[in-house]
């Protein structure tokens, strides 16, 4: 395991769980507080300093053009959609942008039914898509870097995922878009919202689904990821949610303890990130995630349990076969 997760892991402690019918989230902090400074995506949108666009009048749907003015870095997180221009995208990896720079980054398209402009600029679309697509999509990722290629997703992979996420839901959508879905279930999406409050100084939360870990997402700044906090909960509300299931399940607050053991005890594997830090992949018993380091910091880390362990076994993206066979019965 890479000496700053680990450094990192042994300083994470956890707050008093909030439960809200079939959901759970345990507040995370960070023992020792030091971060650099950087902007969110909406807060640099807001402020006029990133703009994100196509790369030429063609397009390219596995890679955009983002611009940052700011004299700070900016991050945007793995998942983080961005809506307009042909079609809306996803972040294929979690992004911190030089400041005043041009940088070329991974997405997958999260609208299939569209290949044509609305804008020229992309916009916060206030979603980072449902838990299960970021699931799915960081496997293939990994499974395209450890080939030697890329930041690359299975594009067929997500359309397929949010056409089930569509289906279960019983949403429609002219485009296919994955934003459709959280728009038409947002009354009750923010039901689970009201329900699971910020803490002062939290740094991510901690999800259980019908009282069995399911993942988690850290930020270095607190500020930071109170920009992000109801982004994050709407992408693992979305899944309770559709499990249609409003008991409370009882929580084992040692599987947290588990479940960071597990994280200790996966590989990890180290590439360039196509900003400032390095990308590390990790992938253990039951556990698959990632984390952008810079400056001997975490700045983001995101990972999730695999209740099928082998799904990590080739690092083929073409030879997902039997991968997608496990998945066809899949329930949410």
């Amino acid at each position: 395991m890479d000496k700053i997760i680990t450094g990192f892991l042994q300083n994470l402690s956890f707050g008093q769980v909030q439960v809200f019918k079939n959901m759970a989230a345990v507040p995370i902090f960070f023992k020792d507080g030091k971060s650099p400074e950087y902007l969110t995506l909406k807060e640099a949108m807001e402020m006029g300093v990133l703009s994100i666009t196509e790369l030429d009048s063609s397009g390219s749907v596995p890679e955009l053009q983002a611009f940052n003015r700011a004299r700070m870095p900016v991050l945007i997180l793995d998942g983080e959609e961005i809506a307009g221009a042909k079609q809306n995208r996803v972040l294929n990896t979690t992004v911190l942008l030089k400041e005043e720079s041009e940088t070329i980054i991974p997405v997958s398209c999260t609208e299939q039914g569209r290949w044509h402009y609305t804008s020229k600029n992309f916009s916060d679309s206030g979603v980072v898509t449902a838990h299960k697509v970021r699931l799915r999509k960081n496997i293939s990722v990994s499974q395209s870097l450890n080939a030697g290629r890329a930041f690359m997703s299975d594009q067929g992979r997500v359309w397929d995922e949010i056409n089930q996420y569509q289906m279960v839901a019983g949403t429609k959508s002219a485009t296919s878009a994955m934003k459709d879905v959280f728009v038409q279930k947002e009354d009750s999406l923010n039901d689970y919202l009201n329900a699971f409050k910020i803490n002062e100084g939290q740094n991510g939360i901690f999800i259980f689904l019908k009282g069995k870990s399911v993942g988690f997402d850290y930020i270095s700044l607190s500020a930071a990821y109170s920009n992000l906090h109801l982004k994050l909960l709407k992408s693992y509300a979305m899944d309770a949610l559709l499990q249609n299931d409003s008991k409370e399940y009882e929580i084992k607050e040692s599987e947290v303890d588990e479940f960071i053991e597990k994280i200790k005890n996966s590989n990890a594997k180290n590439f360039d990130s196509v900003g400032y830090g390095i990308d590390l992949r990790l992938a253990g018993k039951g556990v698959i995630g990632s984390a952008l380091a810079w400056d001997n910091c975490v700045i983001h880390m995101a990972c999730f349990k695999m209740d099928d362990e082998k799904i990590f076994e080739s690092s083929d993206t073409g030879n997902m076969s039997g991968y997608r066979r496990r998945m066809d019965n899949r329930v949410y």
